[in-house]
């Protein structure tokens, strides 16, 4: 089994039993769930990929565990991380990379991965109006 590198596209299981892979997001584990499933359309909400941390700091390493600086609020809720927390850095180039590897492993087994989001900064998928998906 390979080692997913986050500047690299992660391998894509379409076989849970067999493995999943984490692609530094646990979206990217849910979007290997579901093509398990047999789900082939499948859409991101709320996936804005936004992180002033990674903007302010482009050297610093998704896979390094830190301590929050004081104005990092990129969370939905700005409580959500305590001040001086340890945790790991958000890693935009490997979020982006792993909704890449996702939406190729789709298309070749005839699906699609689309972002329905409002805004934010994934554009490396195709953008779907989250309104005209619900009747």
């Amino acid at each position: 089994r390979s080692r997913s590198l986050p500047d690299k596209e992660p391998p894509f299981s379409r076989w849970a039993p067999a493995c999943l892979y984490s692609g530094y997001t646990v979206v990217y584990l849910n979007l290997q769930l579901a093509v398990h499933m047999g789900i082939r359309e499948l859409y991101l909400l709320g996936v804005d990929c936004n992180y002033s941390y990674q903007q302010d700091q482009p050297q610093v390493r998704q896979d390094v565990v830190t301590q929050r600086p004081e104005r990092y609020d990129d969370y939905f809720h700005p409580g959500y991380r305590k001040k001086d927390e340890l945790f790991f850095n958000p890693g935009a180039i490997a979020h982006f990379n792993a909704y890449r590897s996702a939406a190729r492993a789709l298309a070749a087994c005839g699906g699609r991965l689309s972002n329905a989001t409002r805004g934010g900064k994934l554009e490396l998928l195709p953008r779907v109006d989250f309104d005209q998906l619900v009747p």
